[in-house]
């Protein structure tokens, strides 16, 4: 059997601030990583910037993702209760109070960020879901 890895590189645009090293984006490959960090380069001459070599694992499953990621005692994925902003589909977590748009369930929205025309509307799965009692996050 043909070795498989369990890990993919990315490579990291990072910029030196007061604060220390930053990201400022995230690239597939190390041509387009060095495209990037000449443009930044020559529009920010007085920031310092690098390229850095990250590995993120490669998950085999999503829900060994979830649990990986501390989705633990989180119901599946399937089970939670969908809403569509602006014709993307988010998945609507009332135990974390946040939505993960369904292609890209790492990046978290939390309810105290959203409008609310939103609110209102995750208000009325809530209700449709009896089983979630009051969340501050979004009575306000």
């Amino acid at each position: 059997m043909a070795y498989k890895r369990k890990t993919i590189d990315t490579f990291e645009i990072q910029g030196f601030t007061s604060e220390g090293w930053e990201l400022e984006t995230t690239e597939e490959t190390y041509k387009n990583a060095k495209a990037q960090i000449k443009i930044y380069r020559a529009e920010q001459p007085q920031i310092q910037h690098r390229i850095k070599l990250k590995r993120e694992r490669i998950y085999e499953d999503e829900l060994e993702a979830q649990l990986t990621e501390n989705y633990i005692g989180m119901p599946n994925r399937s089970a939670l209760p969908t809403i569509t902003i602006e014709s993307v589909t988010y998945y609507v977590d009332f135990r974390l109070e946040e939505i993960r748009p369904i292609n890209a369930p790492y990046l978290a929205v939390y309810f105290t960020d959203l409008s609310v025309k939103v609110k209102a509307q995750l208000r009325g799965i809530r209700t449709a879901q009896t089983s979630y009692g009051h969340i501050p996050s979004l009575d306000n």
